[in-house]
């Protein structure tokens, strides 16, 4: 077997034109300099790894590729997972993150490629082979003072094929303008991301203005922002998750799985955005594995089918038979119901605790009310969850009646007498079909307006869409943070 015979680093080096004005924290970039890393064996044969760090870093890598030159020459080139836990364990205690942890990637890549070159197999085949045929790539680009400028340069990216755009930022004021000249513009050829650069930065903006960002940003269409914060606010991260349904990524200088573990144990990131060029292949795949592990799969379903509408009791509960085939073992059902409790608000929401048939059906001389699902813990969650937001969330019986017409005042007294605190035309069949598959049920009702006779005011169909629009962002915080827990 060969063995490592040296580590060395060159760089390379070549001039930004000067239209592009890059901007960093450490100033106006003039050139890009790119660290590489060979790492010769025995035999002569050799593999060659990038270094993300180096812009302004020349001489500290010199030193530290020499550290480890000496450390490892004489090492296995195949033991790849073996040099690199040397290396962290032999720098730990100032290496944890950093440029150190950037070499160690490097060298890392490196050997993949030296190995891959020996046995006569590309690095990709060395790392499991091909997951998808075909991956989504996006431009990015410098950061932008003006409208012009960055529209010229999304238009470039454009012409090239691109089809997602990634634009950094420099002065909060101004990327709302930014955004909405992009969009403007490009809406339904290009998707945009919003980078603002604050892993970086050398004067990072403060929390609260990097939430009324993110607040502003979500009226407007853009995939994920990148890096509100530097990476040691993590309250700053933990709070914006709470003001914000933004996709929230991050972060590129996280180099290890052992520090992206409290990032992901707060649930902080829906995109984890890290550098293979700075942790390499060993640990990046650890990153992946430990994002693997905290990943929760969610299918969500659009609409319903219901029993006015001609479906039989089976077909309208079709949805839950086909979730439950797909591996999901609970379910959370939500719907627009009308309110029996004068005392409640419209816009309220209800966690459904049992549900009263009233559909006459097979036997329509005595509806009575069916519980299921009940969980205390479940529900103390849930109504944890939905304080964390300051939502009213109200517990109740629904009431499930034919429709598709609204029930007279006379049905509502009835259904309040039998102990109904909401009533609709839907959900009673999914719930059924749950029960029966011993599926974990969570049944949520937004009370959208009152049952007929509660209060002195014709019932309108507009009305109720209304009001469901006016909840909807409510609703989907809560369901989020019921999910994530």
């Amino acid at each position: 077997m060969s063995k490592i015979n040296n580590i060395e680093i060159f760089f390379l080096e070549y001039p930004f034109p000067k239209h592009l004005n890059y901007k960093y924290s450490g100033g106006v970039v003039e050139n890009m300099i790119v660290p590489i890393i060979r790492v010769t064996d025995s035999d002569g044969e050799y593999g060659i790894g990038e270094v993300t760090h180096g812009q302004f870093t020349h001489q500290p890598l010199i030193g530290l590729v020499k550290h480890f030159n000496d450390m490892l020459v004489g090492s296995e080139t195949n033991n790849i997972n073996q040099a690199w836990e040397k290396m962290y364990g032999s720098s730990v205690f100032w290496n944890r993150e950093g440029v150190g942890v950037g070499v160690m990637g490097g060298i890392n890549i490196a050997m993949y490629d030296l190995l891959g070159k020996r046995m006569q197999i590309p690095t990709y085949k060395l790392l499991g082979g091909i997951q998808k045929e075909k991956i989504r790539i996006y431009a990015s680009n410098g950061l932008f003072d003006n409208p012009k400028q960055l529209l010229a340069d999304a238009k470039k990216a454009y012409s090239l094929g691109f089809r997602v755009y990634k634009m950094r930022v420099i002065d909060p004021d101004t990327i709302i303008d930014l955004v909405k000249s992009f969009n403007k513009k490009f809406r339904n050829k290009m998707q945009l991301i919003v980078d603002a650069v604050q892993g970086s930065s050398a004067n990072p903006w403060a929390t609260k203005v990097s939430i009324n960002l993110a607040k502003k940003l979500e009226k407007e269409e853009i995939v994920f922002l990148e890096e509100p914060f530097r990476v040691e606010n993590l309250k700053g991260y933990k709070d914006i998750k709470k003001f914000t349904l933004l996709n929230i990524a991050g972060a590129e200088s996280i180099p290890t799985a052992r520090a992206f573990k409290k990032y992901l144990d707060e649930d902080v990131f829906d995109i984890l955005q890290f550098d293979i060029a700075t942790s390499g292949f060993t640990e990046g795949r650890r990153i992946c594995d430990l994002a693997y592990i905290h990943n929760k799969p969610v299918l969500c379903a659009n609409g319903r089918f219901h029993v006015y509408e001609g479906f039989s009791l089976e077909e309208s509960s079709i949805t839950v038979s086909v979730i439950q085939s797909l591996g999901c073992r609970s379910v959370i059902i939500t719907n627009a119901a009308g309110c029996l409790n004068a005392n409640w608000k419209i816009g309220n929401l209800m966690l459904i605790k049992g549900y009263l048939d009233y559909t006459f059906r097979e036997n329509s001389n005595d509806p009575k009310i069916i519980y299921f699902g009940q969980d205390d813990d479940q529900h103390e969650k849930v109504k944890k969850s939905a304080e964390k937001f300051n939502i009213i969330l109200r517990d109740g019986i629904y009431t499930w009646t034919l429709g598709p017409n609204y029930e007279t005042p006379a049905e509502i007294e009835d259904i309040i007498s039998m102990g109904g605190n909401a009533v609709g035309m839907s959900t009673v069949p999914e719930i059924m079909k749950a029960i029966e598959l011993d599926m974990n049920i969570l049944g949520i009702s937004c009370l959208t307006n009152f049952g007929a006779g509660i209060e002195q005011k014709i019932l309108s169909h507009k009305d109720v869409l209304k009001v469901s629009n006016s909840i909807n962002k409510k609703l989907s915080k809560l369901l989020i943070e019921i999910i994530k827990n």
